[in-house]
């Protein structure tokens, strides 16, 4: 995607940190699809079987990042170095730069995790580096 769509790319994937917007997304695929894919459990309802489906998104969905690339692109079929000088001469272009995004989703593996269990103190990592000082100051 050109970066020149930054804003909207953004805001297209910032919606998917978002329940109500995740929700009207559901509602636009058709059930037949969705039931395929993810079966509804016996007796469940259209309520619950919605908000199973955001518990599903949410604890498996962690987030995205974009990466930004430098390309060059033909701006027409291939063409002959002769072909391309008339091109050139005329004031048009051939080849292009072109910053592009490319986006990366992020997803948990191995065990889940469920959020507010993390353990973001990185004690252990913590340790290990006071104990590296401790031998450095030794």
């Amino acid at each position: 995607m050109p970066l020149n769509n930054e804003v909207s790319l953004k805001s297209a994937l910032d919606d998917l940190f978002y329940k109500d917007t995740i929700k009207s997304k559901l509602f636009k695929i058709r059930k037949k699809d969705l039931y395929e894919v993810f079966p509804k459990v016996d007796g469940e309802g259209e309520k619950e079987y919605v908000e199973r489906l955001c518990l599903w998104i949410s604890e498996r969905f962690g987030g995205y990042s974009i990466e930004t690339i430098m390309g060059r692109f033909r701006l027409c079929d291939l063409k002959t170095y002769k072909e391309v000088s008339t091109i050139l001469y005329n004031g048009k272009q051939y080849l292009i730069d072109e910053t592009t995004a490319i986006v990366s989703f992020i997803f948990p593996i191995g065990k889940p995790i469920k959020r507010g269990e993390v353990d973001y103190s990185y004690g252990h990592i913590k340790y290990k580096q006071e104990k590296i000082t401790k031998k450095l100051m030794n």
